[in-house]
């Protein structure tokens, strides 16, 4: 009825997902990470203590800057194969945290989230292997997979390493055996057969993509073998990738929503892993997340989970016993597979060694002895899936395979049909630029140089005029702290300073830039408040300083000439440097997630505007042209449009005035200080507000 393993010729999620991106015209750049240490040989001890076999590597932490410098959304990984020569890995930058998501300490403390790059995605040239990587400052973790070979693991040596250097090896070559087990029942019921057929999982990063957001608690021994909050945090979010790329391969997205680390001693004493589930649900009555997950450093335990307990909030807890190294050789896949497994029963699946499968009470593997006293059926030659023993067996487990067939209909049923899961797609819900009483519609507005009054007619709280500026500064509106509300701010090029009245958190003067530079700010960092950013001319570069973490940014992107341009052209949530270049009529973009592209559209005499013209969460491009009053745009789902709306003398303004989540054409004409808009949802207006010396504040970033 069902086939023992998966003999479909489908793509997996993750191998799509790099497929994808390819056939989109991503461009995976190479940062070279590693070089194998050849004066480190099999016998050193490091080595022959833990493995019968591994490749001892120095990290070049020059191109580790280099690269979380850069982004680099899509990442080729050169390592050692294990054979002498090299592979590299084929990898997409991901997003691994539900919205909202936090650090806290048990003593009160907020920390803030560290700057790592989390990659998933494949072994060039090998579709059916599967690969997860995180990238933090002074270290790499994480495993590739095929499907001859099995898991292999990336990491950091452990104990005296003050040159960070890190080992690759094949978890089979691991001399000491994970002997975890899990203490979670399996009932005797029957799985119906339709719970166990293919479901249809939901498309990550569509708009209406929910996930299971899981909350992570970290007792206080695995703080004490950290040494930090900050090495607690680097470990469990590395982990956690490796996990969730193992969850998103087959169709089940998680994210991670907060972590807690104990920084003094937990109340979690119990010498049983059912002890510890049981004192974490008492401890933690209410936590951030779809579910909960106490991870410690604790000999002799597994885990254990309460299963099929999603929107089953009092039991929605789970509890892994992890072991982060054995003789200073990092064990991951070990922690990735106990981590993995639990939080597979929570979802839903029972074992795969218990008698509820195949629609008629067997078993789907024989690695351990059957519960519910069905025949055992055969061990897998080519390794186990998560939710079996087969790691006591000398076949291991195969991260390639994920969960299996069963369990993962299964969980993907469960998914699909809960009812408590969130929102947490990669794209973002956009707020409209220009809102300044954060109503979701962009506001008519204008501002006055001849007295410096910004005068504001809002669409939800009508009209209010303020004093902010000066003639000869650059008006730089937007949403700098977060709040949803457009604020007002000025760039001073005669100091290089910008002024912000932030409606939540107040006034503020910040130095950054020079004279002649472009006020562009824009959410480059994906943390939904506007980043200060300029763009200079004379050296065609782009500066800013992240709202986030501080980080200064400078990229290379255009020329003098060219004409900064605003917009999230590839729907991730951040903002991408671009520039129109008049000389040629073409845009030039470097979208964080699908890299660079240029294209031609336009002709001389042409105005560039951006905008979501479409609905789709990503900003189109397209020129307003004086000439006809036309204008043409590109965009990004529905296609080439050109429309007659406006005439020679009119300023563009294309902005959501009716808050359908559509850029609406829009004009404001100086003659008679009116504005006209063609409101996608709400139809056409016109509204005189204004004089003919007015700077229209929607067209602050249209040349």
């Amino acid at each position: 009825m069902f086939p023992a393993s998966d003999q479909s010729t489908d793509l997996k999620k993750v191998p799509q997902l790099i497929q994808n991106s390819k056939t989109a015209g991503a461009e995976f750049t190479s940062h070279q990470l590693f070089q194998a240490d050849m004066s480190r040989a099999a016998s050193d001890p490091v080595l022959s203590r833990a493995v019968t076999e591994g490749t001892v590597l120095n990290l070049n932490e020059a191109n580790i800057q280099t690269l979380l410098s850069e982004g680099a959304p899509f990442l080729r990984l050169p390592l050692p194969d294990g054979k002498g020569g090299n592979l590299e890995l084929e990898l997409v930058k991901v997003n691994i945290y539900a919205p909202g998501f936090s650090v806290k300490t048990a003593t009160g403390q907020t920390v803030e989230a560290n700057g790592a790059a989390h990659y998933r995605g494949i072994i060039k040239g090998d579709q059916t292997s599967l690969a997860a990587i995180s990238v933090f400052d002074n270290e790499v973790m994480g495993f590739y997979s095929t499907k001859a070979e099995g898991n292999t693991v990336l990491g950091r040596i452990g104990g005296d390493n003050p040159d960070n250097k890190h080992i690759l090896y094949a978890d089979k070559n691991l001399k000491a055996s994970p002997e975890w087990g899990c203490d979670t029942e399996d009932t005797k019921e029957v799985l119906p057969t339709a719970a166990l057929r293919d479901q249809e999982p939901q498309q990550p990063d569509s708009p209406e993509a929910n996930c299971i957001r899981i909350y992570v608690e970290a007792d206080y021994d695995l703080f004490l073998n950290k040494g930090s909050v900050a090495n607690v945090q680097n470990y469990l979010t590395g982990m956690f990738n490796q996990s969730a790329t193992i969850f998103s391969n087959d169709g089940i997205p998680v994210s991670l929503s907060e972590i807690l680390v104990w920084d003094v001693a937990s109340p979690y004493t119990s010498t049983t892993a059912s002890g510890l589930l049981n004192q974490f649900k008492a401890t933690r009555t209410n936590f951030n997340g779809d579910l909960a997950h106490l991870v410690a450093k604790r000999s002799g335990l597994g885990g254990v989970a309460w299963r099929d307990v999603m929107c089953y909030r009092s039991y929605s807890y789970a509890f892994s016993s992890i072991y982060p190294s054995y003789s200073n050789v990092p064990t991951y896949s070990w922690t990735v597979d106990v981590f993995t497994h639990e939080t597979g029963h929570n979802i839903a699946s029972p074992h795969t060694h218990a008698c509820q499968w195949n629609g008629n009470g067997t078993a789907i593997d024989g690695c351990y002895t059957t519960e519910g006293g069905c025949p055992s059926p055969e061990i897998p030659a080519d390794g186990g899936t998560i939710m079996s023993y087969c790691h006591l067996e000398s076949v291991g487990k195969n991260f390639t395979k994920g969960f299996g067939i069963q369990p993962r209909n299964l969980m993907q049923n469960r998914f699909n049909a809960a009812t408590c899961l969130q929102n947490c797609s990669s794209i973002p819900v956009q707020r409209p630029d220009f809102d300044f009483d954060g109503d979701g519609k962009s506001d008519i507005s204008a501002f006055r140089p001849s007295d410096g009054v910004w005068h504001l007619l809002r669409s939800g709280s009508g009209y209010t005029g303020t004093a902010f500026g000066l003639s000869t500064d650059l008006l730089a509106p937007a949403d700098f702290d977060g709040d949803g509300k457009a604020d007002l701010a000025v760039f001073r090029p005669s100091n290089g300073t910008w002024y912000l009245m932030r409606s939540t958190l107040g006034f503020t003067g910040v130095q950054f830039g020079a004279s002649g530079d472009l006020p562009v700010p824009g959410d480059f960092d994906g943390d939904d408040k506007a980043d200060i950013s300029v763009f200079r001319p004379s050296n065609g570069t782009w500066y800013r300083t992240n709202s986030s973490d501080g980080l200064l940014v400078s990229m290379p992107m255009g020329q003098n000439g060219d004409v900064p341009v605003m917009g999230d052209f590839d729907g991730d949530g951040k903002a991408d440097p671009a520039v129109f270049r008049p000389s040629n009529n073409t845009w030039y973009m470097m979208r964080s997630i699908l890299g660079f592209t240029g294209v031609q559209f336009g002709a001389s005499g042409d105005r560039p505007v951006t905008g979501d013209f479409d609905g789709d969460r990503k900003t189109d491009y397209g020129v307003y042209r004086p000439s006809n009053g036309v204008w043409y745009v590109m965009r990004s789902q529905l296609g080439f449009m050109g429309a007659q709306f406006g005439a020679f003398e009119d300023r563009p303004v294309a902005a959501d005035y009716d808050g359908d989540g559509k850029a609406d054409l829009a004009v404001f004409r100086p003659s008679n200080g009116t504005w006209y808009l063609q409101r996608t949802t709400a139809g056409f207006t016109g509204q005189q507000f204004g004089l003919a010396t007015d700077s229209a504040i929607p067209a602050a970033y249209v040349p």
